[in-house]
């Protein structure tokens, strides 16, 4: 399924009803239906802004599509009601999200668009029992990362693997109502982004940011 397409959050949706509706009549507990939101779904490029003729794919799935699920699954976790938590969202963002970067121009602007809109959603939905965090990840050692990374410079990204990201992510949705949206997995990583907020100016994080990007992608064979 093509999330970025129009539509494509109420077709999920109604895989997912025929599903409930399904397992209902195997006996056994009744399914409550849709209780949580991931959206880990990601299109990124990595080269010169003026190399390709735009960047609509990364707008297209990391931000519309996201905003998309989101207005679709808000109303029906807001609906379960029942309790003090209805259901929850879980947005996977990036570390590059926080500071603009040379070489992913429009996949950095597209996370720091999931952070800040998962933190207005934390805001607006806590008091409706919708518990939403964000979770800003470093490089992790995907297949993708793998594909589009110089064998020799992967060390240099830091990747975590994937299961330690997911155990950090569901972790996040056990931490108390009023705890921070946003979270960093991985304790170097964590430490890396307090740092830079304390000691470098914006324009410095950028510039840092930046030249770490170039080191690794500039020349890539």
């Amino acid at each position: 399924m093509d999330l970025a397409a129009e539509g494509a959050p109420q077709r999920a949706l109604a895989v997912i009803d025929e599903a409930v509706a399904k397992a209902g009549h195997c006996g056994g507990p009744k399914p409550t239906g849709l209780g949580l939101l991931v959206f880990n779904a990601c299109a990124s490029r990595i080269g010169g802004f003026t190399d390709a003729a735009n960047d609509d794919v990364v707008v297209d799935l990391n931000c519309r599509a996201l905003l998309r699920f989101a207005h679709a699954v808000a109303p029906r976790l807001e609906a379960r009601g029942g309790g003090s938590v209805s259901g929850g969202m879980l947005l996977l963002s990036s570390m590059a999200g926080f500071h603009g970067s040379a070489l992913q121009a429009a996949y950095s602007a597209s996370k720091a668009f999931t952070t800040a809109l998962g933190e207005a959603l934390w805001a607006e939905l806590a008091p409706k029992g919708i518990t939403v965090r964000v979770v800003a990840a470093g490089a992790v050692d995907t297949p993708n990362f793998q594909a589009v990374t110089p064998a020799a410079k992967r060390g240099k990204a830091l990747p975590m693997h994937p299961d330690e990201v997911a155990r950090a992510a569901l972790a996040s949705l056990r931490r108390p109502p009023g705890a921070a949206p946003v979270s960093v997995p991985g304790a170097l990583n964590a430490f890396a982004e307090w740092l830079m907020r304390r000691l470098m100016t914006p324009r410095q994080a950028v510039r840092f940011f930046s030249s770490a990007v170039e080191d690794i992608y500039g020349g890539r064979q």
